[in-house]
């Protein structure tokens, strides 16, 4: 009699991330664990160096990753791969590796790999390549909160607040910025914003939208300690507005129905990243058109190594 089929979903430090394993494992129908991940310095290794060594990475306290050994590992991002591909190892290769994201390791390694076009990954018979990340149920809404809101003026906006990334600045400015463009919508239609911000919220951000924004508001100041307001807010919104820097929060506006604004985020003012930046999204555009730089590109790519 065969057993049923089980899965393990391996989380990290992002939330973004994290939902993104939690809805495949969900989707599958089949009974997982989620195993919650730490991350060390030397987890920064290349992965084409680490393999299937998951050099400064352990699992959280009371967290076994010890056999019975699951069906499948559902992972994401660049940190989480080693240990996935060394799970598969120690099954001797019965469990299948499904990587999200942006592997950073060569693509042959995994069983599939499904990312998102922003990554720019090689097309490759184990890639799957879909519009927007997945995402979990952003959970049940806060009735009591919902009530409330229902009260304040409408259009009720929320407003989804990031932070800054490797690529992206947001700082002072960039939330004086954001806040002004929120007071010239408020003078044109009027409304409420229900502002929430996220664990990569610079405080000072948080602290600027408190102090200058004028027009009708709540804003909810991310902590551990307190309950975020997050689905609520998607949940009762007439528009939502959010931040371009996490691509996961884009797609939980979208799939809420409602109009979606996104605020862009000027790049980070280091020369070399950005030039480097332009350079790769030149040679992936002439991809198609066979030239042998952007061949040479995705040969790179594709071992890990870029």
């Amino acid at each position: 009699m065969s057993h049923p089929r089980r899965a393990w979903g391996l989380l990290g430090h992002r939330s973004g991330d994290n939902q993104q394993v939690l809805a495949l494992c969900e989707a599958l129908g089949w009974p997982f664990e989620l195993k919650q991940l730490h991350y060390g310095w030397t987890s920064l290794t290349p992965n084409v160096l680490r393999g299937a060594h998951p050099l400064g990475v352990a699992a959280a306290p009371g967290t076994s990753l010890a056999a019975p050994w699951p069906d499948l590992v559902v992972a994401v991002g660049r940190r989480s791969a080693p240990l996935a591909l060394q799970v598969r190892a120690a099954s001797q290769g019965r469990c299948r590796v499904v990587q999200l994201g942006r592997p950073s390791a060569p693509l042959a390694w995994f069983d599939l790999v499904v990312t998102t076009p922003q990554y720019q990954l090689p097309a490759r018979p184990n890639l799957l390549e879909i519009p927007l990340p997945l995402a979990a149920a952003p959970g049940a809404r806060d009735p009591v909160l919902a009530s409330e809101i229902a009260d304040l003026p409408a259009p009720r906006i929320a407003v989804l607040v990031g932070g800054p990334t490797a690529d992206l600045r947001f700082g002072v400015s960039e939330a004086r910025d954001l806040i002004m463009r929120l007071e010239q919508l408020a003078e044109g239609q009027g409304g409420t914003y229900l502002v929430t911000t996220s664990p990569r919220t610079p405080p000072e951000v948080a602290a600027e939208l408190r102090r200058r924004l004028r027009a009708p508001h709540r804003v909810h100041e991310w902590s551990a300690a307190t309950t975020n307001p997050y689905a609520t807010y998607l949940a009762v919104a007439d528009t939502v507005i959010v931040t371009g820097d996490s691509i996961s929060m884009v797609a939980d506006a979208c799939r809420t129905g409602a109009p979606v604004g996104v605020y862009r985020l000027p790049p980070c003012r280091a020369p070399m990243r950005r030039a480097n930046a332009a350079l790769y999204a030149w040679l992936a555009q002439r991809a198609d058109r066979h030239d042998p730089l952007s061949r040479g590109l995705f040969r790179l790519v594709d071992a890990g190594l870029v």
